[in-house]
């Protein structure tokens, strides 16, 4: 049997939910019963409704990320903790990028409504020359 590469919301589905659960695309799309990740990439550009989903998908995507570094920090022992510490670093970074306004670095810009820049206030005095 050959890959799938019509679109079936039952199957948008199930990718949807492995990644949620903190798949990857390249495992959820590894099996032989399953599209290629080329396929679901072309299933984005062509489904708006799929896409948005998959927005979603990625997003909630991030709290688990938060979920793995929690148990990875509680089993943590003094002889796992470089691998661990090296498993909680890329879960965090995969929660920033995917998720950056909760689990990204802070940054102050400018052009940030919910974090306006302070500008300073000068007050200026006018002077008549004599």
């Amino acid at each position: 049997m050959g890959r799938p590469s019509s679109y079936k919301p039952e199957l948008g589905d199930l990718i949807l939910n492995g990644l949620i659960a903190g798949e990857s695309m390249r495992t959820l799309c590894a099996p032989e019963d399953m599209p290629d990740r080329g396929t679901v990439v072309r299933w984005l550009a062509e489904h708006p409704d799929f896409e948005a989903k998959y927005a979603h998908a990625r997003e909630a995507q991030a709290d688990t990320m938060d979920d793995l570094i929690l148990e990875e920090a509680e089993k943590v022992t003094p002889e796992t903790a470089a691998a661990s510490r090296v498993k909680i670093d890329a879960y965090k970074w995969r929660a920033a990028k995917l998720k950056p306004k909760v689990y990204g670095d802070k940054m102050l810009h400018g052009s940030d409504p919910d974090n306006p820049l302070p500008l300073p206030v000068v007050t200026v005095t006018l002077v008549k020359p004599e």
